[in-house]
């Protein structure tokens, strides 16, 4: 059971000593822990005594073992004494010896060590969680991972109980925490190309936050861990050396080591406090991509873009034109517009210089580590190949056309010609074709010429104005008789814009450009007979002048005149077609139809191809007409009514 500091409540007895009666009573012999405090209280009590330390107060509290004796005397002058047996027994010292300061990461802490006595079963405890635990018959202080920044003294308290006296005692205590640096290194990528290099040189590579010491007093140390998950290479160095200098150089060379990645710790430690802080970096050390050119082929100003990615081995780096006929770019952007998205090279805004020698340089930093080559080109001008180039006008019954042309102000053979009626260098009028709509035809002509040492080509095109050659087509019966007075003379043209006509002998031609002109009997004709008419065409453009000509007879009036309805029509009335059957001697004529006003309705040419001759007059007046049928046999007459 345990004891704590008792006081003792001595009650008076009823024992009488001298006058009157009066008692008082320190109780039974009691043992105590470290003190022990005895009571001797009565009401009429007036003085007490504590031999032999002389104390007249109404209570004592002795601290050593021994026979205490108390004496009392009342208001009546009544005397009484008492004794009693008191065993101290002393309380456990849980005295704590100084604490050194503790740092954050400095680990456990064994508490039993700086209690007194170390005799087990004494119990540590704090007021946080999880500080103070107990391992067996041991406890530890864990350093605690609050707050890095700033120092903290953290309470602890302790309790013992003795095991033989029961004697309990507690106790509490500081205990010191230390700030620690806060370090943070950066991950780091270098090339291999790089040489000497340093690791947390710079106050940007590492961040130091200490609230006691500072970054230019302590210590620092480097260590290799691992490369790739494996272990370390020889190829950095650990550096423990104290230094107060603000970085500290590490002897890595990329140059020289194996490509991959490495983890290294870094550790600084406050040469003040002891405290020390750790992180890790990873540093990868790169490859650089070596560039590889494949020779790119000699181009033409009038070629389209060239991908000049596919002449370098790695993609998706930048072109630049650094100079041009050895004039170097000394203004920024000054042959910017030759490359364009950074990989296509447009040969067309080259000039037209002979050839052009350009240096491209290639910078390639997809892989983060930045390498750069150059590279010759050369574009060619295209040859100076005649142009525009103009051919007069043809006719398709010429049989053909030579074409030629200039390279360089010379005639060329080599100059390429096409066209679908063009073999080499000739083109085949007469094979041209033209329909009936066609009177002229505009042909086009490619030409072209690619000089044999830079394969540069020039190329235009001409058109060729081709005409069709006029003809003539008499539309004229000659067979006429001297009833009639006028005879209408025609003639049609193909591709024609005029017909000229002219009688025999006088040289004069006269127009119409209705291509319809009369022939009046009695101006040209001297007698009954024959007379020759000439017409030709004009207006024709390349092709030559079509002449004709044709005899014109005049019958005179004595040729028979056959019997009204002397030749067979049918049917009568008619809507649309009618047909006549010709005389046996018919031969040739023309077959007039006349309204009953005298005036020629229709007019048609028959020959004795056929003894029936059919025709559609669908298109003329509802009413009664007069058909006469005129041929050197005679005028054969007949009627006809239209519905």
């Amino acid at each position: 059971m345990k004891r704590i500091l008792t006081t003792i409540i001595i009650l008076f007895s009823s024992i009488s000593f001298g006058y009157g009666q009066c008692s008082v009573n320190l109780g039974k012999d009691f043992t105590s822990c470290g003190t022990y405090t005895l009571y001797a209280g009565h009401m009429d009590t007036v003085d007490y005594l504590w031999p032999p330390s002389g104390d007249t107060t109404q209570s004592l509290t002795v601290t050593k073992t021994g026979t205490y004796i108390v004496k009392i005397t009342t208001k009546s002058n009544c005397v009484a004494r008492d004794t009693v047996k008191v065993t101290i027994n002393p309380l456990p010292d849980l005295t704590t010896k100084a604490l050194k300061p503790y740092c954050y990461n400095f680990g456990k802490v064994n508490l039993l060590a700086d209690a007194n006595p170390t005799t087990p079963g004494i119990i540590f405890s704090s007021k946080i969680p999880g500080l103070v635990v107990q391992v067996g018959a041991t406890w530890w202080f864990n350093t605690p991972i609050l707050d890095g920044t700033k120092a903290h003294r953290i309470k602890i308290y302790k309790e013992y109980t003795h095991p033989s006296t029961s004697c309990y005692n507690k106790d509490s205590f500081y205990i010191e925490i230390l700030d620690n640096p806060i370090v943070k290194v950066k991950d780091q990528t270098f090339c291999q190309d790089v040489g000497d290099i340093e690791l947390s040189g710079k106050k940007e590579d590492i961040v130091v936050l200490p609230t006691q010491g500072n970054i230019n007093g302590g210590f620092r140390t480097w260590t290799a861990l691992s490369k790739d998950g494996g272990t370390a290479p020889p190829v950095l160095r650990n550096d423990g050396t104290s230094f107060n200098a603000k970085w500290v150089f590490v002897s890595i060379y990329p140059n020289t080591a194996r490509l991959g990645k490495y983890k290294l710790e870094f550790k600084f430690e406050n040469s003040t406090t002891g405290c020390s802080s750790l992180d890790t970096m990873c540093l990868e050390i790169k490859e650089v991509p070596v560039i590889s050119f494949t020779p790119i082929p000699e181009q033409c100003n009038h070629w389209d873009t060239l991908n000049l990615d596919n002449y370098v081995n790695l993609k998706k780096g930048e072109w630049k034109v650094i100079e041009k006929n050895s004039q170097r770019e000394w203004d920024p952007g000054m042959y910017s517009t030759y490359v364009i998205d950074d990989y296509k090279f447009d040969p067309s805004i080259v000039d037209t210089s002979p050839f052009t020698t350009f240096y491209l340089k290639y910078e390639h930093a997809t892989s983060g580590c930045p390498t750069s080559d150059s590279i010759q080109m050369i574009v060619n001008g295209r040859p100076n190949l005649e142009t525009n180039l103009q051919l007069d006008s043809q006719c398709n019954t010429f049989n053909k056309l030579t074409l030629r042309a200039k390279v360089n102000g010379t005639s060329n053979p080599n100059i390429i010609w096409e066209g679908e009626y063009v073999y080499r260098n000739i083109l085949n009028l007469d094979s041209i074709p033209f329909n009936s709509s066609e009177s002229v035809k505009n042909y086009t002509i490619k030409y072209s010429y690619q000089d044999p040492y830079t394969t540069c080509e020039s190329f235009d095109s001409t058109i060729v104005s081709v005409q069709a050659q006029a003809s003539l087509n008499i539309m004229l019966d000659t067979l006429r008789s001297v009833y009639d007075s006028i005879i209408p003379l025609r003639a049609e043209g193909v591709f024609v814009n005029e017909i000229l006509w002219s009688t025999a002998g006088d040289g004069n031609f006269t127009s119409n450009n209705k291509l319809l002109t009369q022939y009046k009997q009695g101006t040209y004709d001297k007698k009954i007979g024959g007379s020759i008419l000439y017409l030709e065409s004009r207006n024709n453009g390349a092709c030559r002048v079509v002449k004709d000509s044709l005899i014109l007879e005049i019958f005179p009036l004595s040729l028979k005149q056959n019997e009204f309805n002397s030749i067979k029509i049918y049917p009568s009335p008619t809507a649309a077609n009618f047909s006549i059957e010709l005389p046996h001697d018919f031969t040739l004529g023309t077959l007039r139809i006349v309204g009953l006003d005298g005036k020629l309705v229709k007019e048609f040419m028959v020959n004795k191809d056929n003894r029936i001759f059919t025709e559609d007059i669908s298109s003329i007046p509802t009413g009664i007409y007069f058909i006469e049928l005129v041929s050197k046999e005679g005028i054969y007459n007949g009627k006809i009514m239209k519905r």
